[in-house]
């Protein structure tokens, strides 16, 4: 069955765009090639993998069976050619890694690391998905996700990466113009910046906590508006402390209550589906990104 491992790519491909000629562009066949390489795999299996219409691709109950079976091959099959092939060409890594992680990481973090993996492993390709909600990790079929803080989840490995800090920052001229807060209980004064729909933040000084009710506030889903609205002087905001090393470094937020720490210690993270095997591209982009990070903190 080795022999149709690149069949099986192609297969996968489509599985992912739902679109023969977007997955056949990809991989380099033209549409013809591609139609014909899906047939020669449904033959050999013996099996209709798709339904198609003019309009609309999906998988059959037959297509699905394999999609589970495939990814299993392709990583077993790297597992086979890889070591040698690394061994006479450091860059012959193929495939494609597909990553989850929230804006400001992807922008601190990742923008590095992966320009540096396509340029040693140009046969790579990695797909970003950078949502600051949390990604399902087996629906989309994603290999990494980076989350901040979070609980363990079924069937998903996780590695610590380093801890988070939460910091209450402000503009300079928010504070000038509506005062600095003195304590936590002062915040349900002023206007709060909120991630999501929380309306209420945990603060801690050494093992204590103390709950604000949040009185007036704009939520948002995306992390780095936030610190552009706090940054433009509309209120008060809670940041990790590596994602506006910057802003606080210009002077263009301030630090207010340092002594309170925003929720429980919590840890930034790469989660991985459990595999019986991993594909070594996968654990090379890991490794390679968690260097990259240990190197900017």
């Amino acid at each position: 069955m080795l022999e149709y491992i690149s069949d099986i790519k192609l297969f996968n491909e489509i599985c992912r765009t739902l679109n023969f000629r977007e997955a056949g562009e990809r991989l380099g066949y033209s549409p013809a090639v591609t139609t014909k390489r899906i047939k020669r795999l449904e033959a050999v299996t013996g099996r209709a993998l798709f339904m198609r219409t003019t309009r609309h691709v999906s998988l059959t109950e037959e297509g699905q069976e394999l999609l589970l079976l495939s990814e299993k091959m392709l990583d077993l099959s790297e597992l086979i050619s890889t070591p040698s092939q690394l061994d006479s060409n450091p860059r012959s890594l193929e495939g494609r890694v597909r990553i989850s992680a929230p804006h400001s990481f992807a922008r601190v973090f990742l923008v590095e690391a992966i320009q540096k993996i396509t340029r040693d492993q140009p046969l790579l390709t990695v797909d970003l998905i950078l949502e600051d909600g949390l990604t399902k990790l087996t629906k989309e079929g994603v290999d990494i996700s980076f989350r901040i803080g979070g609980h363990d989840e079924p069937n998903m490995d996780s590695i610590d990466i380093f801890e988070d800090n939460g910091l209450l920052l402000a503009s300079p001229e928010y504070l000038k113009e509506y005062g600095t807060p003195k304590s936590p209980n002062e915040l349900s004064e002023h206007f709060c910046l909120s991630f999501m729909n929380i309306r209420e933040w945990s603060l801690y000084k050494g093992n204590k906590k103390t709950n604000v009710g949040l009185r007036k506030y704009l939520f948002c889903n995306t992390g780095d508006y936030l610190t552009k609205l706090a940054v433009a002087g509309v209120g008060i905001t809670i940041k990790s402390d590596w994602s506006v090393k910057s802003e606080i470094a210009t002077g263009q937020l301030v630090q207010i209550l340092p002594e309170y720490r925003f929720g429980a210690t919590r840890m930034a993270r790469a989660l991985t589906p459990k595999r019986d095997v991993e594909a070594m591209r996968v654990t090379y982009v890991l490794d390679e990104i968690i260097k990259v990070i240990k190197q900017s903190l």
